[in-house]
């Protein structure tokens, strides 16, 4: 029987990596909705038309203050984060994945695990949605044997698609 146990450390590239993807993932669209009604909202009298070059120069501009702002901000509360290094020992097995966190040890359902992505150099694995957290699993930690059974397990437990094989 496979027994996969890794330890996950909030150091200042996981913590990053994690808020990017989240950037990425949710915020850019939502910055850049803001900034073009912000840019209506303020250009309007000078603007004669939203499909105008002019506005397209407003909008850009305001858009990419605003994402400057959030990164900033990303960096800023990653590297605070970051500062906490306090490891999470996670042991997977079939049935089962063992946690130890502070010193206390709490046996989980694959449940605990709300969704997770396969990337080519890593596992993604999302643990809260509120705060979030999101655990990295680098696939140059796992041999072989070790690699297609986490696979195997996230597909069994309904985390990963069976089609989402990445190389």
């Amino acid at each position: 029987m496979v027994e996969i146990t890794k330890a996950f450390v909030n150091s200042l590239r996981y913590v990053l990596r994690a808020k990017m993807r989240q950037f990425l993932r949710r915020s850019v669209f939502a910055y850049a909705l803001a900034a073009a009604l912000i840019a209506y909202g303020l250009n309007s009298p000078s603007i004669k038309s939203i499909a105008s070059f002019e506005f397209l120069k407003i909008w850009i501009t305001y858009s990419l203050g605003i994402c400057a702002v959030a990164l900033m901000l990303i960096l800023i509360s990653a590297l605070v984060q970051s500062r906490r290094i306090v490891p999470h020992h996670v042991t997977f097995k079939e049935e089962a994945i063992i946690v130890t966190y502070r010193g206390e040890t709490q046996t989980r359902t694959w449940d605990w695990i709300i969704a997770a992505e396969e990337t080519s150099d890593f596992f993604a694995f999302v643990i809260r949605k509120r705060p979030r957290l999101e655990l990295f699993l680098g696939k140059k930690c796992l041999d072989s044997d070790e690699h297609q059974s986490l696979r195997t397990w996230l597909v069994q437990h309904g985390k990963l698609p069976t089609a989402a094989r990445v190389a």
